[in-house]
């Protein structure tokens, strides 16, 4: 019995110098996750050096590789990262770190182009469409592919660029609504487009809503779809563990978890063990709500 309840191994995460909120659905957030989340900074990595359209310096790798060391002595079992745009240290973090790493969400994008039928495109939803190139996209899918692959960023003086580089206040309802206008214009004026990734760390809060907003019909990955995916390879999932019940949540439920932020201070595990199926109604979270 002490043996089926054992805690599953943790994931890492290495973050860098931004401080802003991280509510439940983002990356950073140890709530968003059906596991284990141990974090460590990568010292002195500030926004406006990993978002860059250049390589990255030896100085700035190490620090990256500094931190993934400290993850995998703490018994992580693999790492992601903070930021899309680390697809460019993919290759150097793999070759000098002891586990495995995903920098970025495009790290899926291998799997999902053969998806496409033929003549169609997938869309790579951005931080920033002036930085993000054909050589972060490179780091993972074969040039002949790169046509198939198109780009789109948020607006430069937008609310999640102020939010994340400016230190303009986190308001989900702004962020939300830009993601969502942004997201409908692009696949208006790409009609090809079939498959959408969010390149950004910071956007899977939003994911469910584009979605939505797309009719549900033009599938979305994110680096929280990734990080599933990337740890189910990882370590043994215990399945009589309570980390187990959160991953029998949908996918859906667990946006619409994510959505509800802090205010969820109380999981009624009860409701959630007694629930027939999966797929079961969100009602099977019982919340309190902390006074604002």
């Amino acid at each position: 019995m002490a043996e089926a309840m054992q805690s599953p191994p943790p994931l890492g995460f290495i973050a860098i110098e931004v401080d802003i909120h991280r509510p439940p659905g983002d990356p950073y957030n140890d709530r968003t996750w059906p596991f284990p989340l141990i974090r460590e900074m990568a010292e002195g990595s500030k926004v406006s050096q990993v978002v860059t359209s250049s390589s990255y310096d030896s100085t700035f790798i190490d620090r990256f590789v500094d931190a993934g060391l400290r993850l995998a002595a703490r018994g992580c079992v693999g790492i992601i990262t903070s930021c899309g745009f680390l697809a460019l240290a993919q290759a150097e973090l793999t070759a000098r770190l002891p586990i495995p790493i995903a920098t970025s969400s495009l790290a899926q994008l291998p799997s999902i182009l053969p998806l496409l039928p033929p003549g169609n495109s997938v869309g790579v939803l951005t931080y920033d469409e002036s930085r993000l190139g054909s050589h972060h996209l490179a780091s993972f899918v074969p040039e002949q592919s790169l046509p198939k692959i198109i780009v789109r960023g948020v607006p430069a003086e937008g609310h999640l660029r102020g939010t994340i580089g400016k230190g303009a206040p986190y308001v989900h309802e702004d962020i939300e609504a830009e993601l969502v206008a942004v997201a409908r214009d692009f696949v208006a004026s790409r009609p090809d487009i079939r498959i959408l990734v969010l390149e950004c760390t910071n956007m899977p809060p939003f994911s469910e809503a584009i979605y939505k907003a797309l009719g549900g019909k033009i599938p979305i990955y994110d680096v929280y779809i990734m990080g599933q995916w990337f740890y189910s390879g990882l370590g043994e999932v215990h399945t009589t563990s309570f980390a187990f019940d959160w991953v029998t949540l949908s996918h859906r439920h667990r946006r619409v978890a994510a959505r509800l932020e802090e205010d969820i201070v109380i999981y009624d595990y009860e409701a959630h063990r007694k629930a027939a199926q999966p797929d079961f109604a969100i009602d099977a979270f019982q919340a309190t709500r902390k006074p604002r």
